[in-house]
């Protein structure tokens, strides 16, 4: 495996695991299957992730970061936790008290279930 460029940018477990399932398919039956993104694959299961497409994950950050001014750290440990809790919310988002009321937390619940709950093919 190379490495094409060491700082891309921050990546989603939706979008790691996307990546690897379609390395995973890309396989022949004579390659043997890298145990490591086995394992990565495996946990990412067991966390409940699913694969999302990728205009859904840009459309959950842009909106979290237009109209709740969350940072990219933030919306990225959204995406990759999907709380369910306003306790949960608050603990992601620094000084979430202080920047968000709670009907703002209520709404970024719900964006969360809107939009990054959906399991696709």
């Amino acid at each position: 495996m190379q490495v094409v460029s060491s700082s891309i940018g921050l990546i989603t477990n939706p979008e790691v695991l996307s990546l690897l399932k379609e390395r995973e398919a890309g396989q022949t039956t004579s390659q043997p299957t890298q145990s490591s993104e086995s394992k990565v694959v495996e946990y990412l299961e067991e966390q409940g992730t699913v694969q999302l497409p990728t205009s859904e994950l840009r459309a959950f950050s842009e909106k979290a970061q237009t109209d709740f001014g969350l940072t990219k750290l933030e919306v990225l440990q959204l995406i990759n936790q999907r709380p369910t809790q306003l306790v949960e919310v608050s603990l992601i988002v620094q000084h979430g008290s202080e920047r968000l009321s709670d009907d703002q937390m209520t709404e970024i619940l719900e964006l969360i279930a809107q939009l990054l709950t959906k399991q696709t093919s």
